[in-house]
């Protein structure tokens, strides 16, 4: 009995898990634009949720946000431009790849520049204190 409570139990949960959610917005109707403004939405972050696009998110300001894209991108504007009425409004934060120039350049080139200094460091040090071979 305490086997099948389990399994019921683990069929729900993996039911559950894999079953496929409705787009949360009804602004991304079936309409020639909805791929374009999906694809805008996708690269940026919600400013309520941690690491969430605000096409993923479900909270009401990424709905509200999803609905100025599909305004703009219906109304003929450019991808760029929308992105950087969002930038305006919340910040280079907002994007969820941040472009790679000033300060965050350095976050972007930082930690392979570092890795490759230490493996430097590490082959002079064992070079040296490995005995050479005549």
């Amino acid at each position: 009995m305490r086997a099948l409570f389990w399994l019921v139990g683990l069929v729900a949960c993996v039911a559950l898990i894999g079953a496929p959610l409705p787009w949360p917005s009804p602004a991304w109707a079936d309409d020639p634009t909805a791929a374009a403004a999906r694809e805008i939405a996708r690269s940026l972050q919600c400013p309520v949720c941690q690491n969430t696009s605000v096409a993923d998110s479900s909270s009401q300001l990424a709905t509200q946000m999803r609905e100025i894209i599909a305004a703009k991108v219906a109304a003929g504007e450019t991808r760029e431009s929308i992105l950087a009425y969002f930038v305006q409004r919340y910040g280079e934060g907002v994007l969820l790849s941040p472009p790679q120039e000033g300060f965050t350049a350095a976050l972007w080139w930082g930690p392979p520049v570092i890795l490759a200094a230490g493996t430097a460091m590490l082959l002079l040090y064992l070079r040296q204190w490995l005995p050479r071979r005549t």
